[in-house]
């Protein structure tokens, strides 16, 4: 249902040219290169199989990070909740990152909460969620938000571990 979202953002991510600056930095997507890439969006890339969780799975074996896109829709997706899941187990919480595009992420389980269970708590290494809180880090592309344009700053600031401000500065002398 967020299928513009993701391929937009997919888009800007692909073709975003990091400062030279930041190349060598180690961050959570790995070192820090030219570009951020390659980048996984499961509509695109997954073949036919008869197995799409085995798939996936490997998958999310290989990312550094996970990019969750927020939305009510995402949110009360199962799908979206065991990808996440599935990944914490493999990499933890401090790898996700949420962008959100509709809904509300302060009300856990209102009818307009964007963040799904898994982004909420701490997943355990047995796969089951704690009761742990987990520090979401969110950009917000809403219009009460960021907007669309800081939002994928935030999102990249976080992707490559340097702060906000800094790389914002960095967007504005471009």
């Amino acid at each position: 249902a967020d299928t513009r979202w993701a391929r937009w953002l997919m888009r800007k991510l692909e073709g975003y040219r990091v400062s030279a600056r930041f190349h060598g930095r180690r961050a959570p997507i790995g070192e820090v290169s030219r570009r951020i890439a390659p980048v996984f969006r499961e509509r695109d890339e997954l073949p036919t199989t008869n197995d799409l969780g085995e798939t996936i799975r490997a998958a999310l074996s290989q990312a550094a990070t996970l990019v969750v896109i927020c939305s009510p829709r995402a949110a009360g997706s199962r799908g979206v909740q065991e990808e996440i899941r599935a990944f914490k187990r493999l990499r933890g919480d401090g790898a996700v990152f949420a962008f959100i595009v509709e809904g509300e992420p302060k009300v856990a389980g209102a009818a307009d909460d964007c963040f799904a269970p898994p982004l909420r708590f701490e997943v355990g290494a047995d796969g089951e969620l704690s009761t742990t809180p987990a520090e979401i880090v969110a950009a917000d592309a809403r219009p009460q938000g960021d907007g669309p344009k800081l939002a994928f700053v935030r999102l990249v600031a976080g992707l490559l571990g340097v702060g906000f401000d800094e790389l914002r500065q960095r967007e504005l002398q471009r």
